[in-house]
């Protein structure tokens, strides 16, 4: 994992920070409530408006941009990329099947299988509202790898593209909406809430959104897919990290953003009242691979943890 960069951010807001720059790529955590980019109603009140402003060290007519190469929802926080020139936008988004997005989610309820992987077609309405155009499909990571390859980066090419090799039954073209899939495993649960890491193997608008709460189990605060007054104030939604090709370098690069503090509250306190305990079959519930392989103790490994490890765990 590549390191914060402690760098000037007189030019930012509260809240918005800076993980990691270099002359091709700016890497920032953007906090829950802050827009990507702007909307007919806000414009400057965004991150992209925000970071525009810092490259340029607040001079209009300096000729530093900055270029969009995904999006986070307005109450998602997380990791988020951005590219200073058009071409290293391009090259980061022939990469994007590539791209290792994980995040972490609080949903209400309990999951009925505590792993494994949603895939439905998802479309979107005229009120802007997306939808799976049939009822989602919940197989075990061992069925769904069966029967679609997981894209994997490249070890020879930065900018080869992994196409799936195969499509699962219900990948027929003819079908209305988009193909999405979310992989998941539970890592902690109580009466009310389960704490669930997500790897994102399909990058389509509220996916993770429409997908839990397709399960009925929506994410905690979504007011638009979830339960419209659930007592919460924001969506307990974290991009917690992405792993991608530098598009000039070719190194492999990773970026992580703590869980919010947040999360804490819906978890650790509510846990320790609970008896309820999440079984792992594989005896460790990591938020990723990697930590097996880097020696990380730190995750967590299968039972009820304090508010206080939350952070690690994920």
């Amino acid at each position: 994992m590549v390191k914060k960069k402690r760098l000037g951010n007189r030019h930012l807001p509260q809240g918005l920070e800076i993980l990691y720059e270099d002359k091709d790529i700016l890497v920032v955590e953007k906090p829950a409530g802050m827009l990507t980019m702007g909307t007919e109603t806000n414009i400057t009140r965004t991150a992209y408006h925000f970071l525009t402003d810092y490259v340029q060290k607040g001079c209009k007519k300096s000729r530093n941009r900055l270029f969009i190469v995904h999006r986070l929802d307005q109450w998602t926080s997380g990791v988020l990329l951005f590219a200073k020139s058009e071409e290293t936008k391009f090259r980061l988004q022939e990469q994007w099947k590539e791209t290792q997005k994980k995040y972490a989610a609080i949903v209400h309820g309990q999951l009925a299988k505590k792993e494994g992987v949603i895939t439905s077609h998802l479309a979107e309405n005229s009120a802007y509202v997306v939808y799976s155009t049939m009822k989602p499909l919940v197989r075990s990571l061992a069925a769904f790898k069966s029967e679609v390859q997981i894209p994997k980066p490249e070890t020879n090419s930065t900018h080869q593209k992994t196409e799936f090799s195969k499509q699962p039954a219900t990948s027929d073209s003819s079908q209305k909406g988009k193909l999405a899939h979310t992989a998941y495993k539970v890592l902690r649960e109580n009466r009310r809430y389960s704490l669930v890491k997500i790897d994102l193997l399909t990058g389509k608008k509220n996916q993770i959104r429409v997908h839990f709460a397709d399960t009925g189990n929506p994410v905690v605060g979504d007011r638009k897919y979830g339960k419209k007054h659930d007592g919460h104030k924001r969506l307990a939604l974290h991009a917690k990290s992405i792993s991608f090709k530098h598009p000039t370098t070719g190194k492999q690069m990773m970026f992580e953003a703590s869980v919010p503090s947040y999360f804490d509250k819906l978890v650790g306190d509510a846990e320790e009242r609970s008896a309820e305990k999440v079984k792992c079959k594989n005896e460790k519930c990591k938020f990723d691979e990697s930590a097996s392989k880097t020696g990380d103790r730190n995750r967590v490994q299968g039972t009820v943890k304090t508010g206080h490890d939350l952070k690690r765990e994920v």
